[in-house]
């Protein structure tokens, strides 16, 4: 009979014999109590206990494999649980991320203080998460160390968060909206969000770049870009919403439309470009003048006071007159910068054309003809 040396061990049958010697293998380096019954006609004594314990020698052939291991990984570290063996007097653990160098793999030594010690317990922090590793757990007998098993494992992945340092912006250079942000741990994928103008938000793209870029809205109309990842198909919180409007071009300036003139007024329209059409107009700042008749004038006129969208001048002496001109430019709603200045046509030049004919054997030595010529 035999039974491991354990307070709650229990004797087992192990076999039987006629003569006074058996030869049995035990679990390697455990230990364990023997006894004998006698059984004489049938007749079966008592349970005769050898008075000393015995050590079965642990087999350093192969590789050390730890008993009734359990491992528990989580998102940045692992819990280990194995049955200790008597004759070891310390344990090496030596953990190893994918990829990683030997001198970067986290380990622990363990020290057997207490020979009566059974199981034995160790967390191991520090790991990162969603990482494949490799575990040896090395036993040291009273001689050596022995050669260990590995094993592997890898970190579950942690719930998504919302990216950080999302950054959204228009590009002048290229007229795109460029967007970035910080990674998320074992994010496989980023959903991007936006908002144009009025419109509800939607879904733009899925992504795994950090860094994107997607076409530039209409000048003048509100954009709002956000990011969420994805772990493991688990989708994240939202960033907020970041944005801008699209500022207006300045290509080229207004149409400036003369509507009508007579006396002393002009009415006439600075037309929005064809490109800043969903753009506001906040005012509108005149320079005009009339070649005879008055010095340049100034005036700003706010979008509010238009006479049914037409500008009137009604101090503008000679206004019919061809030596009228005005340019003008305009202030979009909610930017600093103004359109170019547009204008008439130029004003009208005054110039003297002299034809002359010798005239013989007559008391008018000289004709002179003059005529007054307009040229736009």
């Amino acid at each position: 009979f035999q039974h491991v040396s354990a307070p709650d061990g229990d004797w087992e049958t192990i076999g039987t014999s006629e003569a006074t010697e058996l030869s049995i293998k035990g679990v390697p380096c455990t230990e364990y109590r023997y006894g004998v019954k006698v059984s004489i006609d049938g007749v079966q004594s008592d349970i005769v206990e050898a008075e000393a314990a015995v050590m079965t020698p642990i087999d350093n052939s192969v590789p050390y494999v730890a008993s009734n291991l359990i491992s528990e990984p989580s998102t940045d570290s692992i819990e280990l649980s194995w049955d200790h063996a008597k004759c070891i007097t310390s344990y090496r653990i030596k953990i190893c991320k994918d990829g990683s160098a030997e001198e970067e793999c986290p380990g622990e030594t363990i020290e057997i203080e207490d020979p009566s010690t059974h199981n034995l317990t160790r967390t191991i922090e520090n790991l990162s998460p969603c990482s494949g590793y490799s575990m040896q757990i090395f036993a040291t007998t009273d001689t050596d160390e022995l050669a260990a098993e590995t094993t592997t494992f890898e970190t579950s992945a942690p719930a998504p968060t919302a990216p950080e340092n999302l950054n959204v912006g228009l590009n002048a250079g290229t007229n795109k909206i460029d967007i970035s942000f910080e990674p998320v741990a074992c994010a496989t994928g980023y959903k991007v969000y936006k908002t144009i103008g009025d419109s509800e938000e939607e879904v733009l793209d899925e992504t795994t770049d950090l860094s994107i870029s997607f076409d530039s809205p209409e000048p003048c109309v509100q954009f709002s870009y956000g990011v969420s990842a994805l772990v493991n198909g688990e989708e994240g919180p939202k960033t907020e919403l970041l944005g801008d409007k699209v500022p207006p071009k300045n290509g080229e300036g207004p149409k400036l439309i003369i509507d009508d003139k007579f006396n002393s007024t002009v009415i006439f329209i600075l037309e929005t470009p064809d490109f800043n059409q969903k753009c506001e107009i906040e005012e509108y700042h005149m320079k005009y003048r009339n070649l005879g008749h008055m010095d340049e004038q100034e005036r700003t006129v706010a979008a509010s006071d238009l006479l049914e969208g037409k500008i009137v001048l009604d101090d503008f002496p000679g206004a019919a007159d061809n030596g009228m001109f005005i340019e003008g430019r305009i202030k979009y709603l909610g930017f600093e910068s103004w359109s170019p200045f547009v204008s008439t046509k130029n004003p009208v030049r005054y110039q003297i054309t002299i034809e002359y004919t010798n005239i013989k054997e007559t008391n008018i030595t000289e004709l002179f003809m003059c005529r007054w010529l307009m040229t736009h």
